[in-house]
């Protein structure tokens, strides 16, 4: 399914607003105005994102760099409002400083995605 509203707006994407709402229904990645919804992952997928999640906590914890997230939906956003693209990384790493800007400039930053791309990113291949 593509997501383009070219008779009002000549934009790839979709409002944030609306964004949000399908993302509650099934995660999804929105890649070139294409919708690719996020499948469960298998066991032995979901165990190596586990094992990399937690050296990667560990490292990060330990030397103060920042933070790191697992299954973190992170978009590209065309102003304020409207979603261009979005990924939801396995593993995604950011340096602390961006996070704290990120959170000073939207009072709102716990119920939006992230919209700054990750410092480090790893996705583990499946077997699907």
């Amino acid at each position: 399914m593509t997501l383009v509203d070219e008779v009002t707006t000549g934009r790839v994407g979709m409002p944030l607003s609306a964004f949000l709402a399908a993302q509650e229904d099934q995660p999804f990645e929105l890649l070139d105005g294409k919708r690719v919804d996020r499948m469960p992952n298998v066991f032995g997928h979901a165990w190596y994102i586990r094992v990399l999640f937690l050296a990667l906590y560990t490292h990060v914890s330990q030397h103060k760099l920042g933070e790191a997230f697992t299954e973190l939906t992170y978009a590209q956003l065309e102003g304020e409002t409207w979603v261009r693209g979005a990924r939801i990384a396995d593993l995604a790493f950011y340096v602390h400083t961006r996070i704290e800007a990120f959170k000073a400039a939207h009072s709102d930053w716990r119920t939006r995605p992230l919209h700054i791309a990750p410092d480090l990113t790893i996705e583990v291949l499946s077997p699907t």
